[in-house]
């Protein structure tokens, strides 16, 4: 988009990569407090 001159494209690709990148960082977060001490406790 950017070498096309799509500056508009590329200011949308640019903030769908930052928000994805944000939902992995929670999702992260997410499963290490909390799905993975749950499954922890079923193990046992």
């Amino acid at each position: 988009a950017e070498q096309l001159g799509y500056s508009k494209a590329l200011k949308l690709l640019k903030e769908t990569l930052d928000e994805e990148k944000q939902t992995d960082l929670k999702l992260t977060d997410l499963a290490v407090s909390n799905v993975n001490k749950s499954a922890e406790r079923k193990s046992k």
